[in-house]
């Protein structure tokens, strides 16, 4: 673990290089579906004919934005691999996003986080998660522990309980089920429905966990919160935070391995498409010969997430947590290697607790 608050904030801002160069090869990645998406949403009122989706807000560079995404997602799905690298990469960012919110939540805290997390969110479903998440979250914590840097306080990890259930219920409601409405689409008009809630998922996401921590009591929010935190306290935060943990390391488990066994029951041939995917160029689309450029695409922001993660352990445990994320993540999958770390990270953060307290 790195022990200069300084030495860590430098360190955290070295992840904003990593976004760009990421963004740089997402953007490579889509050049082959570039007139597609532009032929499709120039003139979003003149192909409401064609049963295109034209109409997601009362702001026309708005609609034209999420004409892109969306149109981008049919490509994506179009193809058997990109739906599958799909459902992945939702199981991994759901585990993501639970995390953006527990860590906003803590004591040590500012406000300014909590308020980032949903345009995160939001701007990570248009440009990337995977691009998003270097350029801000990790910069935001380095900021944040160089600016906690002379509080002392054994204490400051701690979330209430409540905050923790609100955000479970946002998990569930907000990113699990909007994820999966794509996948249970049954004609095109809801497919394309189903794309756009997608997309604005991140504002209900937000608006589930405030709703659920404001209506629960006000010392959920534990910056707010002045009043002294106990041993049992601690304790029955760990408890919450792990439990909501080990609830995504399952669900992220079961999605992994069944992933793995629809791959084998489909005969998709995973090895040659991933031999593809280094030897195309250029990148098609999914209508033509070659490797469909929206599998590539989602391909890019899977491993991108995995490896921001990743540098994001190693800054908080080192070596030590970098080699036991990267194994949770080989062993069971992006997401519930995720989930999983966070699982022994919250333990041990625990531990630490008790030793100050001792």
């Amino acid at each position: 673990m790195i022990q200069s608050s300084f030495d860590f904030l430098l360190l955290s801002l070295l992840s904003i290089p990593f976004s760009y160069v990421n963004y740089l090869f997402l953007i490579e990645a889509i050049k082959p579906l570039t007139p597609l998406i532009q032929q499709a949403c120039r003139r979003l009122q003149d192909l409401s004919s064609l049963d295109i989706r034209y109409t997601y807000s009362l702001i026309v560079k708005l609609n034209s934005l999420s004409c892109s995404v969306t149109k981008l997602y049919e490509e994506v799905f179009k193809d058997t691999f990109g739906s599958v690298l799909m459902a992945s990469l939702l199981g991994a960012t759901t585990t993501a996003v639970a995390i953006l919110s527990i860590e906003a939540g803590r004591k040590h805290a500012y406000r300014i986080q909590a308020v980032v997390v949903p345009i995160i969110l939001l701007s990570g479903n248009t440009f990337g998660i995977s691009v998003i998440l270097p350029l801000v979250w990790i910069p935001l914590n380095g900021i944040t522990q160089y600016m906690n840097r002379y509080k002392k306080s054994s204490n400051h990890n701690y979330i209430h309980p409540f905050r923790v259930v609100a955000i479970m219920a946002a998990v569930i409601f907000g990113q699990i089920l909007v994820s999966a409405l794509p996948f249970m689409a049954k004609n095109p008009s809801q497919f394309r429905t189903a794309l756009t809630i997608l997309q604005f998922g991140p504002i209900i996401y937000s608006t589930i966990e405030w709703v659920c921590t404001f209506l629960s009591r006000s010392s959920c929010f534990a910056h707010e919160n002045q009043q002294p935190i106990t041993r049992a306290d601690a304790m029955q935060s760990k408890i919450f935070v792990q439990q909501l943990y080990m609830t995504l390391t399952v669900a992220n488990l079961i999605l992994h391995y069944g992933i793995i066994a629809y791959i084998f029951l489909q005969d998709l041939k995973v090895v040659q498409t991933l031999a593809s995917m280094l030897r195309a160029q250029p990148w098609t689309a999914a209508n033509s010969t070659g490797l469909n450029a929206g599998s590539l695409y989602i391909s890019i922001n899977l491993i991108a997430l995995v490896c921001t993660f990743a540098y994001w352990a190693a800054l908080d445990g080192g070596l030590d947590g970098l080699i036991l994320y990267g194994l949770s993540c080989l062993v069971l999958g992006p997401g519930a290697g995720l989930a999983a770390y966070c699982w022994v990270r919250e333990q041990s953060k625990h531990d630490q607790y008790i030793l100050g307290k001792a």
